[in-house]
């Protein structure tokens, strides 16, 4: 086999293994399609890891009743793929060019929603952001799921318009918190530590020993490994840092072949807005209301 093959076969294969290490990590496989591989069982019991709503659906599955499958179809029927061809043709018709002359704050309602909420899609320095909020208690999380938010807005040039003049209050009550929440949510992101929690021991460790290593390659090393990394590339780390035999200067070159052998690569961090809060705009949003809503008396907000 020519080497040039050799070589992709090479890196492809230590790309998959890093997909599959990153999996393992995060969900735990039973089996790899990589002999040699470890694998390992994680269960997760945390009810605040995972929505409510799910852990049945999660334990059914579990259970193999096929049925939840159907459920979980309804569910995703709206999917990102089906909004990308949504989002083509609009773009193919006039509708680009129409949206694009709308004032910023612009808002309408329906009546195809589940619960009442408002979908705001916002604007804060150069990113975009949906968020959800509802309109019956100022105590309910706000919502930032891009699907959601989307499933939720949705509606088409049919529609019929459904936005009573008695919401109003509710829905700019409403747009101060999630225009609250951002903002403080983009000030959490700033903060690198934060985004991506502590790194483990043997990480903290090995990037002190490659900054001591006076060298590029050993510098470079340190900055691929400021950032987590699944939990076996930590083992191996642990391992080098070990090794009775060895010295700090041989650790350091170690350290720096593992890395190049593992094919890991510095990671892009999302740029995160520096805004204020009044730097954060409302480009428009949209009501959602169920079917036959009937308003109350007073909307708690």
């Amino acid at each position: 086999m020519p080497d040039t093959q050799l070589d992709a076969i090479l890196r492809l294969e230590q790309r998959l293994e890093r997909k599959i290490a990153h999996a393992n990590a995060g969900i735990g496989l039973e089996s790899t399609p990589i002999p040699g591989m470890d694998t390992r069982e994680r269960i997760f019991t945390d009810a605040e890891a995972i929505a409510e709503d799910k852990v049945g659906q999660i334990r059914r599955l579990a259970d193999s009743e096929a049925a939840v499958l159907d459920e979980l179809d309804r569910d995703d029927a709206y999917s990102g793929e089906q909004f990308r061809e949504e989002l083509r043709q609009a773009l193919l018709s006039d509708a680009g060019t129409d949206l694009e002359r709308l004032p910023w704050g612009i808002g309408s309602g329906h009546d195809r929603g589940d619960e009442p909420a408002v979908v705001f899609l916002i604007s804060a320095g150069t990113k975009h952001f949906f968020r959800t909020a509802s309109l019956c208690s100022a105590d309910s999380a706000i919502g930032s799921d891009l699907l959601a938010s989307l499933k939720m807005a949705r509606c088409n040039p049919a529609t019929p318009r459904e936005y009573p003049d008695s919401l109003r209050e509710a829905v700019y009550d409403a747009w101060k918190r999630v225009r609250y929440s951002t903002f403080a949510w983009l000030q959490e992101q700033r903060d690198p530590a934060r985004r991506q929690g502590p790194l483990p021991r043997a990480q903290r460790q090995a990037i002190d020993l490659l900054e001591r290593g006076n060298s590029e390659e050993a510098a470079h090393a340190a900055e691929i490994l400021s950032v987590r990394w699944p939990s076996d590339i930590e083992g191996d780390l642990r391992e080098i840092l070990r090794e009775p035999e060895s010295s700090d200067a041989e650790r350091v070159i170690r350290l720096v072949e593992y890395v190049g052998q593992r094919g890991l690569r510095p990671q892009t961090v999302e740029e995160i807005p520096n805004v204020q809060e009044g730097d954060i705009k409302l480009i428009c949003y949209q009501v959602s209301l169920p079917e036959h809503y009937k308003l109350p008396e007073q909307v708690s907000v």
